[in-house]
């Protein structure tokens, strides 16, 4: 209903930035029930607010200043946290 209200007020960007994020969402969701990327981890709080997470590099390749998204399905499969990379290769 506010995406055709949207529409009929002009507001189009409105109905295409939600639909980019809805694709985001259903791009990422599919990616995780297909892929499977699973990685086993440890994490633990380190002072500063900061979280640290260590996982088998294996063939992951990455370069200064990257960042990914880590998904935990156990405690919800639609959120999705940034984490940046701080170890050197």
């Amino acid at each position: 209903a506010s995406a055709v209200l949207s529409v009929l007020h002009g507001c189009v960007w409105t109905v295409v930035g939600g639909g980019l994020y809805a694709a985001d969402v259903a791009f990422r969701h599919l990616y995780v029930a297909g892929v499977r990327n699973v990685h086993e981890a440890r994490c633990w709080a380190i002072p500063g607010n900061v979280v640290r997470i260590e996982f088998p590099r294996g063939d992951f390749k990455y370069k200064p200043g990257q960042y990914l998204f880590v998904c935990v399905p156990e405690l919800s499969i639609w959120e999705w946290h940034p984490f940046s990379i701080s170890s050197s290769p």
